[in-house]
C-alpha cells in the first residue's frame, strides 16, 4: 500500500533501547507512515519485543534477518520494501521528536529541487545528559554549502535524514563496500540533487559504547578517508591520493598534521579545493564569505596544532 512516509529502523541486540526509538515514531504528529524495523538476527529479547508492538499498530512492519547480515545489506533490504513517497531513518538506540517527520515532509514538498532534509540532533551520553552546546552538527549550512563540508565529514546524522525514494533508488541505495555507508551516500546523492538540513534539534544522538561506530571506530575511519578522497577527485577532476585525503580527514578532526611536508600540502590542497569550488557552484555573496572563512579557519587551526606539537620536542 503507498504510504507517505517509510521510516527504516534497522536493530541489532537493541532491546534496551528500542522501545524508546519506536514509541517516538509512533508519537509523530504525521500519521501517514509506515514503519519498517530490521531485526538482524538479535539474540536478546529485540524479537519479543517487535512482536508487540505489531499487535498495537498495523503500521509497523517488522522483517527478521535469520542471522546478522551487517547494517547496510539489512538497510537496502528495507529500502527494497519501502513504498513511502519518502524514506527516512531511526536507529534504534535514538529517539526523534514528535513533528520530526512533519517538518521534514513539509521542507520537501516546498523544495522540490532538494533531494534529502536532516535536522539537528542532541548528543546524549548514558546518563541522558547533554552539555548545552552538545548539539550535532554544530552549525546550519545552505544546500550550496553542504557539499563543501561533505570533503571533509559526513556532515548529517544518519537518522535523522529523510529522502526523496526515487532518488535512493537512482543512486542504487547503500553500497555494501563502504562501512561509512551514510558518508558515502551523503556524497553519492550530492552529484545529482541538493542537500538541506533544518536548523532545529529534532532528536537525540545517543552515544552508544556498544555502538557501530564505536565498535568499528578503525575502519570507519578509514572507510571516510576513502570517500574523502573520491569527493576530492571528483570536484578536482583528477585523481587524488589516499595521503591527500587523510590530510582533510585529520583538520576536520582538529588532529594534528605530523610533519611540515604534510602542512604544506595542506594548504595546497585547500586552496585547490577552494577555486574549484567556487567555480562549480553558484554561490551568493554570503556564501562566499562563508567559505572563504571557514578555509581560513581549517588552516589556522591546521597550523597552530602542528606548531603548538612542534614547540613541545
Amino acid at each position: 500500500m503507498k504510504t507517505l512516509v517509510s521510516v527504516i529502523l534497522p536493530t541489532f541486540n537493541m532491546g534496551m533501547y528500542i522501545s524508546r526509538a519506536i514509541d517516538s515514531i509512533l508519537s509523530q504528529t504525521l500519521e501517514d507512515f509506515e514503519l519498517i524495523v530490521l531485526n538482524d538476527g538479535s539474540s536478546d529479547q529485540t524479537a519479543d519485543i517487535l512482536a508487540a508492538y505489531v499487535q498495537q499498530d498495523q503500521r509497523i512492519v517488522v522483517l527478521h534477518n535469520p542471522k546478522n547480515i551487517g547494517l547496510t545489506q539489512t538497510l537496502n533490504k528495507g529500502l527494497n520494501v519501502a513504498q513511502g513517497t519518502y524514506v527516512a531513518r531511526q536507529d534504534a538506540d535514538n529517539y526523534s521528536t514528535p513533528t520530526r517527520l512533519a517538518e521534514q515532509v513539509c521542507y520537501l514538498e516546498q523544495h522540490p529541487h532538494i533531494g534529502l532534509v536532516g535536522t539537528r540532533v542532541f548528543v546524549i551520553d548514558d546518563h541522558e545528559q547533554t552539555a548545552s552546546n552538545d548539539i550535532y552538527p554544530y552549525f546550519v549550512l545552505t544546500p550550496a554549502l553542504i557539499p563543501w563540508e561533505l570533503l571533509f565529514y559526513p556532515y548529517f546524522s544518519h537518522d535523522t535524514i529523510m529522502v526523496r525514494r526515487d532518488l535512493l533508488l537512482q543512486v542504487g541505495g547503500y553500497r555494501v563496500d563502504r562501512i561509512a555507508e551514510d558518508y558515502d551516500l551523503w556524497c553519492r546523492l550530492s552529484r545529482i540533487t541538493q542537500l538541506a538540513i533544518l536548523p532545529d534539534v529534532r532528536g537525540c544522538l545517543y552515544r552508544n559504547p556498544e555502538g557501530f561506530s564505536q565498535k568499528f571506530a578503525d575502519a570507519q575511519n578509514q572507510s571516510c578517508k576513502q570517500i574523502i578522497r573520491d569527493a576530492m577527485s571528483e570536484l578536482l577532476t583528477e585523481s587524488v591520493s589516499l595521503a591527500d585525503a587523510h590530510i582533510m580527514f585529520q583538520i576536520a578532526r582538529t588532529a594534528v598534521l605530523s610533519t611540515a611536508d604534510e602542512m604544506h600540502r595542506c594548504e595546497i590542497l585547500l586552496s585547490q579545493l577552494h577555486t574549484a569550488y567556487l567555480n562549480k557552484f553558484a554561490l551568493a555573496e554570503q556564501e562566499k564569505a562563508f567559505l572563504e572563512a571557514n578555509l581560513v579557519n581549517k588552516l589556522s587551526m591546521a597550523k597552530m596544532l602542528f606548531h603548538a606539537t612542534q614547540l613541545s620536542f
